[in-house]
């Protein structure tokens, strides 16, 4: 089976973005969470989700298996993400993604390097 995975880097000041507001905004919409260093691992019904603060960016993964799933979670991390750093919608552009978490950012030309 497919699945579907896509991945946005969203570059915030420094400070705007931290792991415990992130856990704070999104421990009510999950079935689990789970908290390891700078990252959180989500599970939703539909998928589940990394999110990792790096430097003055934020970086999240969403994986599920099919395309409604993955864009349910996208808009909920989304939302999340634009209201703790305070940025526009627009400005948040996801990239079909690989196995392995980040790469796609990483390899991608026009993602600012964090």
């Amino acid at each position: 089976m497919r699945k579907f995975i896509f991945e946005p880097s969203i570059l915030v000041q420094k400070g705007d973005m931290s792991i415990d507001r992130l856990y704070g905004s999104l421990m009510e919409l999950c079935t689990s969470i789970n908290r390891s260093g700078t990252d959180l691992h989500l599970n939703f019904e539909v998928g589940s989700a990394l999110l990792r603060v790096a430097c003055n960016a934020f970086l999240m993964r969403v994986e599920a298996d099919d395309l409604v799933g993955c864009h349910s979670m996208k808009v909920v991390l989304e939302g999340t993400a634009v209201e703790i750093a305070g940025l526009k919608q627009s400005s948040i552009l996801w990239i079909a993604a690989n196995s392995v978490p980040f790469a796609a950012l990483a390899d991608h030309p026009i993602v600012p390097r964090i």
